[in-house]
């Protein structure tokens, strides 16, 4: 969503979320100069609202992670931690990595990842509360959108969508990326799981059933934006 909205340019980005380096909340590669939520509230709450923010903060740092049982013995530990060094290290790694998932990929370390999880898989019952409060407050929903509710949501804020017919010239990553010609130029558009709508043949499809050589009229904000919408024969 965030690239199909930076492709119109008719965004600024005045504070971002951040991501967690070294125990800090540093601002993302692609944006620097953007400064994060955690510096600009730094001093500012206290009690159970800084709880929740911290909760909240912590909460958007974790994507996917890798863990091994308790009580697994330390060098079996350390040969793993060895080897997801070594493999985060790999340039060719990196370079797919941030062509696939985003400019700014990356790995945390263990002691960043270890003390997010175990800040964030039990939150108090005040701060659920306070954070649902505030939801409430700003007039955000409750409880967690549908899909069809999040794909509305999509659209509305990307915008008017582009629209074109075309055979699929390449499908990636298991569908989550999709090349085809419009207006004779090559383009490609990003397919999210949860937010964009598949249809092959009239029926609702995963984005993994999208195959090269289906003729599909493609949503999208841009090329190399997020597809809203994928329908194909």
């Amino acid at each position: 969503m965030l690239s199909g909205l930076r492709k119109q340019g008719a965004y600024k980005e005045i504070v971002q979320i951040g991501q967690m380096q070294g125990g800090k909340v540093v601002p993302r590669g692609y944006a620097p100069d953007v400064p994060t939520m955690a510096a600009l509230l730094d001093g500012k709450l206290s009690g159970v609202a800084q709880a929740s923010f911290r909760y909240w903060s912590d909460s958007n740092q974790i994507d996917k992670w890798y863990a091994l049982p308790p009580g697994t013995p330390a060098p079996v530990v350390s040969a793993y931690r060895a080897a997801y060094m070594k493999v985060v290290a790999d340039p060719d790694f990196i370079k797919l990595g941030r062509a696939q998932i985003s400019p700014d990929f990356g790995h945390q370390t263990a002691d960043d990842l270890t003390r997010l999880v175990r800040d964030t898989s039990y939150p108090s019952a005040e701060i659920t509360a306070y954070m649902l409060k505030l939801r409430v407050k700003y007039g955000l929903p409750g409880q967690p959108l549908s899909e069809d509710e999040l794909a509305r949501l999509s659209a509305k804020l990307v915008g008017e969508a582009k629209k074109v017919d075309a055979a699929l010239a390449g499908v990636e990553n298991g569908g989550r990326v999709v090349k085809f010609k419009a207006a004779g130029a090559d383009h490609k558009a990003n397919v999210s799981g949860s937010r964009t709508k598949v249809t092959i043949a009239g029926k609702k499809a995963s984005r993994s059933a999208l195959k090269a050589g289906m003729t599909c009229r493609i949503s999208y904000s841009g090329n190399g934006g997020e597809a809203t919408a994928i329908t194909c024969d």
